[in-house]
């Protein structure tokens, strides 16, 4: 619930909005975070992927302050949505990304299909595999046929071709 995506939603709403939605302190806390969210991949993730090591002798005094706050803040918006009235208020404001949704979407198609699947009978599947296979025996031997019916006249045809000659 609380990713990046999130934050970044958080950063483009209206600061009111939040805080009459997750109340003063919550609210508060929730903007500052966004801050040090955005702030953070600034100054802390330098190659846009990797986080500088805090212990790292080229870090700057501001991407080390940066990164301690953002511990701190983490801890406190943990500690803050601990209770279930708290964490209902966020799943009402929750926002799935889009790569989420179709996660989602994609795993109840996948549900679908496997009660489908459950529901049809191990009979019926054989029997229509069984048909399928008769189907395919039928369809081969009349290509055979076909086969030597063609060539048969093509050689009566030459065959009167030369009568002809």
């Amino acid at each position: 619930m609380l990713n990046t995506d999130f934050f970044a939603e958080i950063k483009k709403k209206d600061p009111q909005e939040i805080i009459n939605h997750f109340g003063p302190k919550a609210g508060k806390l929730l903007i500052k975070h966004a801050d040090l969210e955005e702030r953070f991949n600034q100054e802390c993730v330098e190659d846009g992927v990797k986080m500088t090591p805090l212990n790292d002798e080229f870090i700057s005094p501001e991407a080390y302050k940066c990164a301690i706050d953002v511990k701190a803040s983490t801890a406190k918006i943990i500690r803050e949505f601990t209770p279930k009235e708290m964490q209902l208020r966020l799943k009402q404001y929750e926002n799935k990304s889009d790569d989420f949704n179709e996660y989602l979407k994609t795993f109840e198609n996948l549900k679908m299909l496997y009660g489908n699947k459950l529901n049809t009978p191990l009979e019926e599947v054989n029997s229509i595999k069984e048909n399928l296979k008769n189907t395919q025996l039928k369809q081969s031997k009349a290509l055979e046929t076909r086969d030597t019916k063609k060539d048969s006249f093509d050689k009566y045809i030459e065959e009167c071709n030369k009568s002809k000659e």
